[in-house]
């Protein structure tokens, strides 16, 4: 009877190595791919939520822009600081429930 002997030839292996170089290198480009599609979707989404508030809010909307093109640096700023603001009246007012609930 004869034994089998399975495995890779020598002579194969550059073969297989770039094989799996390759799997590598498709699956790597197709995660980067989907990222910046997701990317893309979340723009897209921001823009329309912005062109609605356009119509909306038109004299908000050129504040901001004009606030914006003045001094970028100074307006992400004073997002920051408003988002801080908003966050502590938020947490104000919950306390505030809290207090109100206890009494």
């Amino acid at each position: 009877m004869m034994k089998y002997q399975y495995g890779i030839d020598l002579k194969s292996t550059p073969v297989v190595i770039v094989m799996i170089v390759l799997s590598v290198i498709i699956s790597l480009g197709t995660g980067a791919l989907y990222e910046k599609n997701r990317q893309l979707n979340d723009r897209k989404s921001y823009e329309m939520r912005y062109r609605m508030m356009e119509l909306d809010l038109p004299n908000i909307t050129s504040y901001i822009d004009s606030t914006y093109t003045l001094d970028p640096n100074k307006f992400q700023k004073l997002v920051i600081k408003r988002e801080e603001e908003n966050r502590l009246l938020h947490t104000i007012e919950l306390k505030r429930r809290e207090i109100k609930e206890l009494d």
